[in-house]
């Protein structure tokens, strides 16, 4: 996906474009795995560029366990990130278009 931002920063404005990319693979049928790069490009400051890894197990058609990782490059510093999350959705019997969806 391309995309063009038009951030205010300190009264100014910050064109900034970003580019990503996913690849997301269903392991088994319980069972999928993405890796996604994302960077952003700016008019003031270096690039950021985002290496973002994860997993998630279907434990029940509405319930989800995931975990996933990444790694930041910024042009002054690299950042790392590491998350575990639970989501879950409501969904009527009567109409299985209709849902809330969840996240933890």
């Amino acid at each position: 996906m391309l995309s063009l931002y038009w951030l205010t920063e300190a009264g100014t404005r910050n064109l900034t474009g970003e580019s990503t990319f996913l690849f997301d693979r269903q392991i088994t049928g319980l069972w999928d795995a993405f890796v996604e790069y994302a960077g952003d490009f700016s008019e003031r400051g270096g690039p950021r560029h985002l290496l973002h890894l994860g997993t998630a197990y279907k434990l029940t058609p509405l319930q989800q366990l995931d975990i996933h990782v990444g790694q930041v490059y910024l042009s002054r510093a690299v950042d790392h990130f590491i998350g575990v999350g639970y989501s879950f959705r409501f969904q009527p019997e009567n109409d299985p278009h209709e849902f809330l969806f969840f996240s933890i």
